[in-house]
């Protein structure tokens, strides 16, 4: 009997998550991408030369644009997630995209982290888009949230994991990571793979997940990317 074939996170990204031919994005070609731009560790560091600030684009709403610089391979990659996002959602209500950095890195107000342009802050689709959204986060509720189009949008970033300066981790607390995992199980996931992903159910600290549980993020997911080869201070 031929040994059953196991599915791998990897191999369920690449079938769950729809490949859109983009052009090449702004933010890696320009001039300023050869420069270093992530310089020390996101709770502890700052912008080089290298900073790009994330344009505008359509299906989502840029909340703070003086703080949504980052290095250009961060930039380049949440612009790619959005814009295939928008693409397959094209009906979907207005996205709300939060802070990056500051043109300095450094300390920035409200963030532990967020130094060095590799962390951003998105929030979450909503059955029913709140009145006060995307203005500001909005904290969620089983029911006021649309399972369906977060969990998409989760998985275009996850999509971004391989990539050089790829998607690290995703902060989020732990009860929509719950959502998130049972909804997960109701499209029929593979259970590896919800185990790999999520910390949700075998508690909060769990090791080897890519969905980890922060304190104040039942309102956005907090994206934290992985070092780009050319970012050679990043740590």
């Amino acid at each position: 009997m031929a040994a059953s074939r196991v599915l791998t996170t990897s191999a369920w990204l690449a079938m769950a998550v729809a490949v859109i031919a983009m052009p090449a994005e702004s933010a890696l070609s320009s001039p300023a991408a050869t420069l270093p731009a992530s310089v020390g560790a996101p709770w502890f560091g700052e912008l080089g030369p290298g900073a790009v600030r994330l344009a505008p684009g359509p299906g989502f709403t840029i909340r703070r644009p003086e703080r949504t610089w980052g290095t250009p391979s961060t930039v380049a990659l949440v612009q790619r997630a959005l814009a295939n996002m928008h693409a397959s959602r094209p009906l979907a209500h207005t996205l709300a995209v939060g802070d990056l950095s500051v043109r300095s890195g450094t300390k920035i107000t409200l963030h532990r982290s967020h130094q060095t342009g590799r962390d951003i802050d998105l929030g979450f689709y909503y059955a029913a888009r709140p009145s006060n959204y995307p203005q500001d986060f909005v904290a969620a509720t089983k029911a006021s949230l649309d399972l369906q189009l977060t969990w998409e949008l989760l998985w275009q970033f996850l999509s971004l994991r391989d990539q050089n300066g790829g998607v690290a981790t995703v902060f989020v607390d732990y009860q929509v990571q719950q959502w998130l995992f049972e909804y997960g199980e109701s499209i029929g996931v593979p259970h590896q793979v919800l185990y790999e992903t999520f910390q949700y159910p075998r508690g909060i600290g769990a090791p080897g997940a890519i969905v980890r549980h922060v304190p104040g993020h039942l309102d956005h997911f907090h994206i934290r990317f992985a070092c780009h080869e050319a970012d050679y201070f990043c740590e």
